[in-house]
């Protein structure tokens, strides 16, 4: 992280209502984005990553903005009236109440889905499909289309990038692919691993195992997708949720370890 101590002094010249304001949004970009680059241009705190701007907030006598860069680009949306008159895509904020909630965390890049290297590509395949649920499906059909799945073809380090290059994955791979184009076009979704039985489905032939998914928030609440699967499935269990593997990964190790065996045993209840 490359800390800006001019931010600092914005916020302590900042009125009264906007200092807590300008706290809880700074400290949201950075837990969400841990690499991020903080400066300040147009004399306001401005957020970057990879040298591009991802979103930017500002002071003014009687509220505070907060927006992120290049939304229409992305998403192909017009910017609503209060984004052109600089108001930012929350509006006019005066309370801490008016921040956005968990779900603004999910929006930026992250160690794995890294979104702003995969925006051009976001914006080409779905761009002009319909927004909210219609285009996260089409992501989740594109993701289960365009990758194939391979025990033995991913890696600890690929990321979303790698994998959109390779073509080839395990379930953790088409989860953070399908995730990073959602995040492009501010969608805000986040990784979920657990178990998925094997129940009212075909046989697979293999053991039952451990699988990773994606949730997305459409604005009444979380919903789950499956790239990998992409298909309602019943039974899942989840063990961890967090902005992808590097958040919940399967197994976190100390040292070299080796796994000898693991067997997984599911049943519907009742």
């Amino acid at each position: 992280m490359i800390e800006d101590p001019r931010i600092d002094a914005y916020i302590e010249r900042a009125a009264l209502f906007a200092r807590p304001i300008l706290t809880r949004l700074r400290a949201i970009v950075r837990t969400a984005c841990p690499d991020v680059e903080e400066s300040i241009k147009w004399s306001s705190p401005s957020f970057g990553y990879r040298g591009s701007i991802l979103c930017s907030m500002a002071a003014f006598k009687q509220h505070a903005t907060f927006g992120f860069w290049q939304g229409e680009r992305v998403t192909g949306d017009a910017p609503s009236a209060d984004e052109r008159s600089a108001m930012g895509q929350f509006g006019r904020l005066t309370s801490v109440d008016d921040l956005p909630d968990e779900a603004l965390l999910f929006l930026l890049p992250s160690r794995y889905c890294e979104s702003d290297v995969l925006a051009d590509e976001a914006f080409h395949l779905f761009g002009s499909t319909p927004s909210g649920w219609a285009r996260v499906q089409a992501i989740s059909d594109w993701a289960n289309g365009h990758l194939g799945f391979q025990y033995g073809a991913s890696s600890p380090s690929f990321s979303a990038r790698d994998v959109f290059d390779r073509g080839l994955g395990v379930c953790r791979d088409f989860s953070h692919l399908a995730i990073t184009m959602c995040r492009a076009l501010n969608i805000p979704a986040r990784y979920v691993f657990g178990y998925l039985p094997d129940i009212e489905v075909p046989d697979p032939g293999t053991p039952m195992d451990f699988c990773a998914w994606m949730e997305v928030y459409l604005g009444d609440g979380w919903h789950t997708f499956d790239p990998r699967n992409n298909q309602r499935r019943i039974g899942r269990t989840v063990i961890g949720r967090g902005r992808d593997a590097a958040d919940v990964a399967m197994v976190t190790s100390f040292g070299a370890v080796e796994l000898c065996s693991m067997t997984v045993i599911a049943r519907e209840a009742g």
